[in-house]
């Protein structure tokens, strides 16, 4: 179906269900602290695929805290990335909400319908979290 990040012509797609995460990061851990959203993991329950989408610039991590290790953001979307290839999208739902502290946290699964193949429905949720253009 996907080409090189392109949907191949005669791809047929389908109403599926699937969820979302918002992966937020936090300097103090304070409740009413707003955080710095990272990234977004976004799923296809039924084939159990997902897409792990990180920030293109850390100017705003950076401006909310200007000691954050950028180098360990980048390596930890890496093994997100490889995670979710390697497990799938429950296994690594599973891990994120297991392995995450004061700092980085991850929201609930956010019920979505997936009218657009995956890869495209994700491009869509990180422009609207991320910026992503």
């Amino acid at each position: 179906m996907l080409k090189h990040g392109r949907i191949s012509p005669g791809a047929v797609w389908m109403d599926r269900k699937g969820w979302m995460v918002a992966i937020r990061y936090f300097y103090r851990t304070e409740a009413s602290e707003p955080g710095v959203t990272l990234g977004i993991v976004v799923a296809d329950e039924d084939s159990d695929q997902a897409i792990v989408l990180f920030r293109n610039d850390w100017e705003d991590l950076l401006a909310y805290d200007p000691a954050a290790d950028v180098e360990l953001m980048a390596e930890f979307q890496q093994e997100l990335q490889s995670l979710a290839g390697r497990s799938g999208a429950r296994s690594l739902v599973k891990t994120l909400s297991e392995t995450f502290g004061n700092s980085l946290r991850c929201s609930d699964p956010q019920r979505i319908r997936l009218e657009q193949p995956l890869a495209v429905h994700a491009a869509r949720l990180a422009s609207e979290y991320l910026g992503h253009s």
